[in-house]
């Protein structure tokens, strides 16, 4: 599996021809690479314009070839207030890719880029799967720092 960072047409157009999968993860996409990825992959118009617009609630649209998941986790600030952040990731998932866009920072989904799959493992099944693992488990530092804000309040 070959992880990317931007939209790269013509590295995109050679995994896709030679029927490898890769995870495409954006970072605050620019709008016009962000359209032109939707025509390179085939993603459908009202999930792209979910995508552009953002602020999107919780869902999962299936779409002919694809899925789109808009997926909340959050990060601690290590501020009082407000104690953590929501950041939106919508998740594309098809038989040949994935693809993350968000528009915050997000350590673990960086972090996965460099994760291990394990031998004898469905490179999509298991990155889908670490992606939305990785993205729930964040939240209990989370509730921890919310507990330790609320622990210090004086009632």
């Amino acid at each position: 599996m070959e992880v990317l960072t931007e939209v790269d047409e013509a590295r995109i157009k050679t995994l896709l021809e030679r029927g490898h999968f890769f995870w495409l993860d954006l970072h605050e996409p620019a709008a016009e690479a962000f359209a032109h990825l939707g025509g390179l992959l085939g993603l459908h118009p009202m999930a792209m314009e979910d995508t552009r617009e953002f602020s999107q609630r919780p869902k999962v649209d299936a779409y002919e070839s694809h899925v789109l998941v808009v997926f909340y986790t959050a990060r601690v600030t290590g501020e009082d207030e407000p104690v953590a952040v929501p950041i939106e990731v919508h998740v594309y998932v098809s038989g040949d890719f994935v693809v993350t866009v968000r528009q915050e920072a997000c350590d673990l989904l960086d972090e996965l880029h460099t994760a291990l799959i394990p031998k004898d493992t469905e490179a999509e099944d298991y990155l889908v799967y670490r992606i939305f693992d990785s993205l729930t488990d964040a939240w209990y530092p989370i509730i921890s720092a919310i507990e330790t804000r609320v622990d210090g309040l004086d009632v």
